[in-house]
């Protein structure tokens, strides 16, 4: 896993390194610089002719660093200088040492003609306008310089960050896309989250020296990466009872499909059993298609609720429940639901219509937060079940998915086109996927292989952690056979497991 730092635990590290460790701002700005040349010029070996876009802040100074040292290894470059009242102290600084070696210098509003040109005789664009401390809103001459990169067909590099995009989120109203990004020391949220996979292009970092290891600075998330998938943690002398039985409880009429795929992903992905628990309706429909899962019908009362005496009785075998696809939202289904959450030994994954019923009985969310639970909302159900807008959640999904319940032990898993899951104080983000998971059944397989995993022994963060990668991972390898738009839910749950995923 790859450590993600804040912007603001990247700027209290840079300060660190000036102030304590005693390291001149100067100096890294002449590491940042230096270190990004190099890594042009491996990219782009024939590189003849760039052009720097620099701003007033420091971001702009690591640009003019940048045109020193490209100058010096025969680079024919052109700076780009946008207008602003104020620079930063290291950035007149810089700007007054590529003065004295007499660089080739353009004023944005002096030479805006010139400055078209430069971007379109360019065999190289370099993005350093706008550093990761950029909040708001780019307009004006910054927002026409946007434009004119943007009309380029040149390849864009940006410094740090594509200018615009927030740091911490990967939100941005107006951005620079870049086809390289090479961030300084360390690697943000935003890079991954939001537009930011959209915009970063190819993703890299340079050295700056902050000495990040001797700060030890925890940082704000972890990124999972393919060898953080758990895969070695079974043994050839066990038996089918070693691994768990799986409760699976769902499918209402004409949301079957949804129970189905859970059951098959949970199978393909390991538990020893698996049983579906369903309405007395279904039992016909459930024995002509389940063959390697078990399926009993749920005892009733008179009224034809689930009888909780004998429905407890029945969840004792259990070594993981799962409740949610396909469930529906009626009084059936909310009795269930009343039960499960009485279960607090075992671990019991409330996804779909589980997380909509919490979300309409706030007392049952409360009761069920503890650390053997795990959630599984997508964006919507989230939002229904923190009681916030989807605009706030979109502006801050980090800071949104913290300050739910957050004196609780429980795992949630926050599905998007990137997942972040959070259990207490550890969070993580997972980047592998594409939209060939954008389609109905997703969830559903998601949630049989994370349920499938905590009955055969793992913690429900490395069951949450587990399922989200595997699920991206076989997706991902999908569509290099064939359109991402071809892949579905049963696709991936034939995929599973395939000898192409490494483990860890």
């Amino acid at each position: 896993m790859i450590p993600l730092y804040s912007l603001k635990q990247t700027k209290n590290a840079d300060a660190h390194a000036i102030n304590e460790f005693g390291i001149p701002g100067m100096s890294l700005m002449e590491n940042a610089g230096l270190a990004i040349a190099k890594r042009i010029l491996k990219l782009y070996p024939k590189l003849r002719h760039c052009t720097i876009a620099c701003g007033p802040g420091n971001n702009g100074g690591d640009g003019l660093v940048i045109a020193r040292w490209l100058v010096d290894m025969e680079v024919d470059v052109t700076i780009i200088l946008l207008p602003h009242p104020r620079m930063s102290r290291e950035m007149e600084a810089q700007l007054k040492i590529c003065r004295a070696l007499e660089l080739y210098i353009l004023d944005f509003d002096e030479d805006s003609l010139t400055v078209d040109d430069a971007f379109f005789e360019t065999d190289l664009i370099v993005d350093a306008l706008f550093g990761s401390g950029f909040k708001g809103e780019i307009g004006g001459a910054a927002a026409q310089l946007l434009t004119m990169i943007e009309d380029s067909l040149a390849p864009v590099l940006s410094v740090d960050i594509p200018s615009g995009l927030d740091a911490d989120t990967g939100n941005s109203t107006n951005c620079v896309i870049a086809d390289h990004t090479i961030a300084l020391e360390t690697l943000k949220p935003g890079y991954f989250m939001n537009l930011g996979p959209l915009v970063c292009g190819e993703l890299s970092v340079a050295p700056v020296g902050l000495h990040l290891k001797t700060q030890a600075i925890p940082p704000t998330l972890y990124k999972l990466e393919e060898s953080d998938l758990i895969l070695d943690y079974r043994s050839k002398v066990s038996h089918k009872g070693v691994w768990g039985k799986l409760m699976i409880i769902g499918g209402c009429d004409g949301f079957t499909g949804a129970t189905l795929m859970s059951t098959a992903a949970a199978l393909k992905t390991g538990a020893g059993y698996v049983y579906v628990l369903h309405r007395d309706s279904q039992e016909e429909l459930f024995a002509g298609r389940l063959t390697e899962a078990i399926y009993h019908k749920v005892p009733e009362t008179v009224r034809q609720l689930p009888d909780t005496r004998k429905v407890k009785r029945m969840l004792k075998e259990a070594s993981a429940i799962l409740i949610g696809p396909g469930l529906g939202q009626d009084d059936w289904s909310l009795k269930m639901l009343e039960i499960v959450v009485q279960q607090k030994d075992i671990p019991v994954v409330y996804d779909g219509d589980a997380l909509n019923l919490l979300a309409r009985h706030p007392k049952l969310l409360n009761y069920s937060a503890h650390q053997m639970s795990i959630y599984t909302p997508h964006h919507g159900e989230f939002c229904r079940l923190a009681k916030i807008e989807m605009q706030t959640l979109q502006n801050d999904p980090i800071a949104a998915l913290q300050a739910f319940m957050p004196q609780s032990d429980a795992c949630i898993l926050l599905k998007s086109h990137y997942s972040l899951i959070r259990s207490s104080d550890e969070l993580y983000l997972n980047s592998f996927g594409n939209d060939g998971l954008a389609k109905a059944g997703s969830g559903d397989v998601l949630a049989g292989m994370l349920a499938s995993f905590a009955a055969q022994g793992l913690s429900p963060l490395a069951s949450a952690c587990n399922a989200s990668l595997l699920l991206g991972l076989t997706a991902e390898k999908m569509a290099q056979h064939m359109a991402s738009q071809a892949i579905t839910a049963t696709g991936i749950i034939a995929n599973l497991l395939t000898r192409t995923h490494k483990g860890g």
